[in-house]
Parts: C-alpha cells; sequence; structure tokens
C-alpha cells in the first residue's frame, strides 16, 4: 500500500499536468476558432490553420520573428503582398497585427502553395520557402530527411498539434 500511493501520487500530477496543458492550448485556439473555421477549405482544414498558428505564433497576433515576420501566421510582409496582389484582396502591412486579415492571408498563402505542392509538402514550404521546398522535391528528399533541422522540426511539430486540434474536433 505505501509503494501504491507513491505511484498514484505520480500519476495524478502527470494527468494533472497534461490537462491543464491542453485545456490552456485549446482555450487559446478557441478564442480564434471561428476565423480559423471561416477561412479553412476541403483541403486546408480547420485544424491545419490552428496548429500552424500555434507553432508560428502561439497564437500571439503581435508576435514578430527576428526575420520580420509578423502576428498569428508569421507572415513576412513582402509574401503577404505578393499573396494580396494574387488573390485581389486589400493589403496594408498593418493588416498582419490583424488576427482575422492575418489568418485570411496565411490560409490563402496555403492555398497558393497547394497549387504546387502536396499538403505534406506545403507545410514544409510554409517554413522553408517555395524554391528550396521544390528543390528537396526533385532532387528526391524525404519528409523525414529535410536537410534544414528547423524546417524538419518545424513539420513534427505542425502534424503533431494537427493531430491534438484533430482530436479535440477542430
Amino acid at each position: 500500500m505505501k509503494k501504491i500511493i507513491p505511484l498514484l501520487l505520480c500519476v495524478f500530477i502527470i494527468v494533472t499536468t497534461f490537462t491543464a496543458l491542453y485545456s490552456y492550448s485549446l482555450g487559446k485556439v478557441n478564442y480564434y476558432i471561428s476565423t480559423i473555421k471561416k477561412y479553412s477549405t476541403q483541403s486546408i482544414s480547420a485544424s491545419m490553420i490552428a496548429a500552424i498558428i500555434r507553432v508560428e505564433s502561439n497564437f500571439d497576433p503581435l508576435a514578430r520573428s527576428n526575420k520580420g515576420a509578423i502576428g498569428l501566421m508569421q507572415l513576412l510582409p513582402k509574401t503577404a503582398e505578393y499573396v494580396a496582389q494574387i488573390f485581389k484582396i486589400g493589403y496594408d502591412e498593418s493588416d498582419l497585427l490583424d488576427g482575422e486579415k492575418n489568418i485570411q492571408i496565411g490560409v490563402l498563402y496555403l492555398s497558393y502553395l497547394l497549387d504546387r505542392f502536396s499538403l505534406e509538402w506545403v507545410i514544409v514550404a510554409y517554413n522553408a520557402g517555395e524554391t528550396i521546398t521544390k528543390k528537396w522535391i526533385e532532387s528526391g528528399v524525404s519528409l523525414n530527411k529535410i536537410p534544414y533541422k528547423e524546417t524538419r522540426d518545424y513539420y513534427k511539430k505542425v502534424v503533431r498539434a494537427m493531430k491534438l486540434y484533430e482530436f479535440s474536433g477542430y
């Protein structure tokens, strides 16, 4: 009995910690879920959008990277401007700090990438860029052998988060 109590206590702590982290993570996505669902498509699921946002900015609409990416989906201003021109939507760099506009442009960019790559490679291209992703595919690189560690880790994190959000019904 004395050995069971510490074991039960450990299990309780682990379950409680996981539940708290899981609820905290879902709380952040819940704030943006109506916008995420509004822009999701048959090909680009709400769980994929939420996963990219989680990995890119952890749902911080004011996030800025050291490479100049801005907002929830961490869009570079030049990329956002290019996407806005292609899809003929209004754009100003300040739009990247608006959660809804950032998601809209981010999903349009994912759609643009999906016209060029399979869904798995879209995630890679979103992080590494279209040109390098195309080069990797043409040279036969597999998803688990992506040359850039940052991109390889990014892909794994997005897929893991997608599974979490799919499991949660997003």
